[in-house]
């Protein structure tokens, strides 16, 4: 009688938390445009995808784009084809992979100490403004963090039960998370657990853990991809793995975002509030623990080698992303919601979490006056006006948003000859990299190629910043109809045939 309450328990958890967490992240999840770049790149690549119905080749703005794996990509476009291109179904996957992930740490935080710390565990992660936010944020992050998270807490169950079964699902879990973005989805555990290994001296694991079968599931899931793509795009190994790979994992000037070694310390304080109020305590507890008698507490040992390997791993380069370092969230999770399981703090707790609750619920109510970069508005408006024949294009600037929100492709003038171009990590050396896997002569242009253009007569629309429109229409030499302004985004025409709008700003 007692197993059967106890499995009704476990049935009732796990539906609980994800209906409740379904709700919470469901919240104003379509009310908001797409975020540039990375939110229009990606689902852009996902309709390219489901428009051409080449599901091997990933393509932006109609360029080769082999910089990411394959795996996002065919859950965005699975998410377009099921519920349309909308904004909601864009962040479909991220919200499902971090409720999953929110489900598997309950799971896990209960099975290695008890249901207190489970729900804990579970609730910490959904509520911490970084894991949130990730998980209404339409690019690859939050789901590698969630493969990767649980594929560790699966090797961490199979450790701990030496059940087969779990081991299994870490194998799939990794091939996933490679075929989402790369080498990290089995570096990453490979180096965890390699570490539990030497430190505890276990290496029986190595026949436990049924590494065969493992390596035949794990390239079974990821290998067919890699080699079509290598077959469709013959310098595909060398532009994914030595390119995309290793140099940006370790050069030191080309790429953005340089920051000081410190940076992702601020990032998880914030990040993981308000429960980093309880960081210091438990991560110092554990440390002690595990520093007095390593072999007695392998769990709490896994878990800090977790934090603390990845959170190396990522300090490393000179070039960071705040979402980089979601993986450790999970982690921390787990050892804060144990910790807080066998204290008496139940009052805080629930005055933290309405507070932890109230800002991530405020994190999506403010997303959309913080996403003054979008071009929806003036995209919306070319859709009413715009005819088969007419063409778009972009003055020395590239919106990431501006094809999903128009379906088409969009005609970029640069100066794409420019010896400087591998030096700055932007959105010209992003279509720059896929130029010779194809003929781009026709839309991506130079400037006295769009000149020309611009005074045919077919009629064209442009999209530049407001700073370079003096500039502009000095250049152009004939009429400039400007035909709407959004912040810093100028709609202007060779030919006006409707009436002019009023600023959207």
């Amino acid at each position: 009688m007692r197993s059967k309450s106890i499995k009704s328990s476990w049935l009732w958890d796990t539906l609980g938390i994800f209906f409740l967490l379904g709700i919470f992240y469901a919240f104003r999840i379509g009310s908001y445009p797409l975020f540039t770049p990375d939110e229009g790149r990606y689902s852009e690549v996902a309709r390219e995808m489901v428009s051409t119905g080449d599901f091997i080749t990933p393509h932006l703005n109609g360029v080769v784009f082999l910089d990411k794996p394959i795996l996002y990509y065919w859950m965005q476009a699975s998410a377009i084809k099921i519920f349309g291109l909308t904004e909601a179904a864009l962040r479909f996957w991220p919200a499902l992979l971090g409720i999953l992930c929110c489900v598997f740490v309950y799971f896990a935080g209960r099975q290695l100490f008890n249901r207190k710390a489970g729900i804990l565990a579970a609730f910490f992660l959904a509520t911490s403004p970084l894991y949130y936010a990730g998980a209404h944020y339409a690019n690859l992050d939050l789901e590698v963090a969630s493969f990767i998270s649980m594929s560790l807490l699966s090797l961490l169950l199979g450790i701990h039960s030496k059940k087969t079964g779990y081991f299994i699902a870490a194998y799939i879990l990794a091939g996933l998370a490679m075929l989402t973005k790369g080498l990290m989805g089995i570096v990453f555990p490979m180096m965890i657990t390699g570490a539990w290994i030497l430190i505890l001296n276990r290496w029986s694991l190595i026949k436990e853990a049924r590494l065969g079968i493992g390596l035949l599931l794990f390239t079974a899931i990821t290998i067919p991809w890699y080699i079509a793509a290598q077959f469709a795009n013959p310098e595909f190994f060398h532009y994914f793995f030595v390119i995309q790979q290793f140099s940006r994992f370790l050069t030191l000037h080309e790429f953005n975002n340089q920051t000081p070694v410190w940076f992702y310390l601020p990032v998880i304080a914030l990040g993981f509030f308000p429960w980093t109020l309880f960081l210091v305590q438990a991560m110092s507890t554990n440390l002690k623990k595990v520093w007095r008698n390593p072999s007695s507490y392998p769990i709490e040992l896994f878990l800090l080698l977790w934090v603390f390997l990845i959170l190396i791993f990522f300090t490393i380069p000179h070039s960071k992303v705040m979402t980089y370092i979601l993986p450790i969230f999970p982690a921390l999770a787990l050892l804060v919601g144990n910790y807080i399981s066998q204290k008496n703090f139940k009052l805080g707790i629930y005055i933290l979490g309405v507070i932890a609750v109230i800002i991530a619920l405020t994190i999506n109510t403010l997303s959309a006056h913080f996403n003054t970069k979008t071009i929806k508005p003036l995209a919306t408006y070319l859709n009413t006006i715009i005819k088969p024949e007419d063409e778009i294009a972009t003055y020395d600037i590239y919106y990431q948003d501006l094809p999903i929100y128009t379906k088409r492709r969009i005609t970029i003038m640069a100066d794409w000859h420019s010896p400087t171009i591998p030096n700055s990590d932007n959105w010209v050396r992003e279509l720059w990299y896929g130029m010779p896997f194809q003929d781009t002569s026709q839309w991506l242009i130079n400037h006295q190629t769009f000149w020309q253009r611009w005074h045919n007569p077919k009629r064209m629309f442009v999209f530049l910043h407001v700073d370079d429109f003096a500039e502009f229409q000095k250049n152009a030499g004939s009429a400039v109809y400007p035909l709407g302004r959004y912040h810093n985004i100028v709609l202007a025409s060779n030919q006006l045939n409707e009436k002019s709008i009023v600023s959207l700003k």
